[in-house]
Parts: C-alpha cells; sequence; structure tokens
C-alpha cells in the first residue's frame, strides 16, 4: 500500500492531467485553438503544482474540486494570453533562426505584457458564455471522475484483500494439516532380557559313599 505521500502525489498526478486533457478539448470544442505540445505540457506542469499544494493527504472533494478548477483557470487563461504557442505558431516558429527565434520570444513576451495591461486584453482573458460553460462542465465532470474513481478503486483494492483471506481460510479448512510424527524417547520401547544367575559350582572334594564305607 502506498504511503500518504505517494497517495497525495498520485492524486495531483491524476488530478492534474485529467483536469488539462479535459479542459483541452472543452477549450478547443468551444471555439479554441488547437495547442503544441508546449502548450500541453505548460499548462499541465503549472496544474500539478498547483494541485500538489491543494490536494491533501486525504480524498476531499472540496480540495479535489478547487485543484481541477484552478487548472482550467490556468489553462484558460494561458491560451487567451497567447502564453504558450498554438499549432500553428509553433510549425512557424521553428523555421526561424536562433536570434529571430529570441527576438521573437522577447517581442512576444513584450506584447504579452501589454496585452495583459491593456482593457482588450483583460477582456481576452474573460470567456465568453460558450467557452464558461464548457469549462465548468469540463471541470464538474473530471471532480467527479477523480473522486469516484479513486473511492472505486479504493473499494476494489479492499474487496481483493477480503477474497484473499477467504480463499486462504476456505484452502486451511479443506486441506488437512501434515503432522509430523513425533521421535519416540530412547528407551521406552526397549525389551530388556533377564540373563540367569550363574549355578553355584560343586565343591571340587567329595567323599565316598556311605554304603561303600563299611
Amino acid at each position: 500500500m502506498p504511503s500518504p505521500r505517494q497517495q497525495r502525489s498520485l492524486r495531483a498526478g491524476a488530478a492534474a492531467s485529467l483536469a488539462t486533457f479535459v479542459a483541452l478539448l472543452s477549450h478547443v470544442a468551444a471555439g479554441g485553438a488547437p495547442p503544441s505540445v508546449l502548450g500541453v505540457l505548460l499548462p499541465w506542469a503549472l496544474s500539478l503544482l498547483i494541485a500538489l499544494l491543494i490536494v491533501g493527504r486525504r480524498l476531499s472533494l472540496a480540495r479535489l474540486g478547487t485543484a481541477v478548477a484552478t487548472a482550467q483557470v490556468v489553462f484558460h487563461a494561458m491560451f487567451a494570453l497567447g502564453v504558450v504557442p498554438s499549432a500553428g505558431s509553433a510549425g512557424s516558429a521553428t523555421v526561424t533562426g536562433g536570434g529571430h527565434a529570441a527576438h521573437n520570444l522577447f517581442a512576444a513576451h513584450m506584447s504579452l505584457s501589454a496585452s495583459v495591461a491593456s482593457p482588450a486584453g483583460f477582456s481576452a482573458v474573460v470567456p465568453d458564455a460558450a467557452m464558461l460553460a464548457a469549462h465548468v462542465v469540463a471541470a464538474v465532470l473530471t471532480t467527479l471522475v477523480l473522486h469516484r474513481g479513486e473511492h472505486l478503486v479504493a473499494g476494489l483494492g479492499a474487496l481483493a484483500q477480503r477474497i484473499a483471506v477467504r480463499i486462504r481460510a476456505v484452502a486451511r479448512d479443506v486441506v488437512p494439516p501434515v503432522r509430523t510424527p513425533t521421535r519416540a524417547r530412547s528407551g521406552a520401547g526397549e525389551v530388556r532380557v533377564r540373563h540367569p544367575r550363574p549355578l553355584v559350582a560343586a565343591p571340587a572334594r567329595r567323599g565316598p559313599p556311605v554304603l561303600l564305607a563299611f
């Protein structure tokens, strides 16, 4: 059984992964541009850090929902502000050289700061009705799947342990125990043979018979 720290890490990783995947689907389904590989890994890493800070050692629906909702907000905000490149911009950026790429990255950073400070950039961060509904539905579904899924896995583990205990008990009742024969004590089964005592020898000197003496 994993330790509480391992359970927390697994729970945070599952929440960040599933939240990023569902957020990506909902973002593209609501009309957003498909991201590149970097555009998926960067929100996932940020979502993982946030989930590690929010998710506790024990399973909590409120904390899990907060982590998933935060991941949805991070994913939408990064794509709305253009922090991560889309699939088309990533393909065009690889064609340019190193100096031009660095210059474009610096220019993108400056334009990003200007767009955040401007009212237009702030309005881009605020989602419309369709995008907001898609993210809310995605967050709710992700939270329920993670919460019920962990309960289901825990229940299956407990059921497997009970089945294993029952199988061992049945096997112990069916198979008779093998008893090893006890060793007999030394001298317990010995038959003692009693030797007869030797006869007393007759005297060596004997006189003549009494009748022959007369």
